[in-house]
């Protein structure tokens, strides 16, 4: 088909993208114990771990939303204890929001959306509003595929289970985006997961994703496309290296290095944004 959507290479309009400087500040480096909790004069923060696309979602979601935010990186491995005193269960992301502990990524959305009514990602139309919930349900199910895939060097005995998801995915998307002309829950539930499927393209060869991928799912294709050059999605873009690297080590000798490719100490920084002139699927 086409070359296969030529070769997951398609060309999009170049997008400029303008940040306040303070809207969203990202902490550089994990946070383990013995580390003290870091002050803030922010009143929103989301506890986060930088490969993790469920926190991707509640960061694309909070972006959206306008909000003044920080974002700070817990090692799950070796978890600060002023962050299990605030949350015994010790699962990222977590939304502190003026006192408040929000977890799981659907929630935090949802709780998001009704705490800043100014701006809406669930529409208020009741019916409108159950749809996006409902699909995005659908949608989760495919995210909880790709996750299981994620450490893997090859992915024989998971092609057919994952085949079948994604053509749910590819049904279920009817116009340019789940949620209609612009992204909403859907869109956002299931963005950082197929983004981590292109990332794992790079370093797993296999004609699925070559090839089967591109020609089967030519819906999911533009759509990864149009949300990759959204504001909201670049501001947890981080550069494919790194998030390449963690998902390699994690796969071929199960390490866990989650300050890879960082250095520097554990001082707030703010996320550089791309300018994109083309976004692309296909080797590096």
């Amino acid at each position: 088909m086409f070359k296969s959507l030529l070769i997951w290479i398609l060309c999009v309009s170049s997008v400029s993208i303008t940040v306040a400087s303070e809207s969203v500040r990202f902490a550089s480096k994990f946070l383990q114990q013995g580390d003290p909790e870091p002050s803030s004069d922010y009143i929103t923060r989301i506890y986060s771990m930088r490969f993790c696309p469920y926190c991707d979602r509640a960061i694309i979601a909070a972006y959206k939303k306008g909000i003044q935010f920080e974002v700070l990186n817990i090692n799950l491995q070796n978890k600060p204890d002023w962050f299990l005193s605030k949350h015994p269960e010790g699962t990222v992301p977590l939304l502190e929001h003026d006192g408040k502990l929000v977890p799981d990524s659907r929630v935090i959305i949802e709780y998001l959306d009704d705490a800043f009514p100014e701006t809406s990602i669930l529409p208020r139309e009741p019916y409108l509003r159950a749809k996006q919930r409902y699909d995005a349900n659908k949608l989760d199910s495919v995210c909880s595929t790709i996750q299981k895939v994620s450490y893997l060097t090859q992915l024989s005995g998971n092609i057919t289970t994952l085949a079948t998801e994604l053509a749910v995915a590819e049904k279920l998307l009817e116009t340019s985006f789940y949620s209609g002309t612009t992204p909403g829950l859907p869109d956002i539930v299931l963005y950082p997961f197929i983004h981590r499927l292109h990332v794992i393209r790079q370093f797993v060869r296999d004609s699925f994703l070559d090839d089967y991928f591109p020609n089967h799912f030519p819906k999911l294709v533009k759509w990864f496309i149009r949300m990759r050059t959204m504001p909201e999605t670049q501001v947890v873009r981080e550069p494919e290296h790194h998030l390449k690297a963690f998902l390699i080590s994690k796969a071929k000798q199960n390490a866990t290095d989650f300050d890879i490719h960082l250095s520097g100490s554990n001082i707030p920084i703010n996320r550089k944004f791309l300018n994109d002139s083309t976004v692309q699927w296909h080797n590096n």
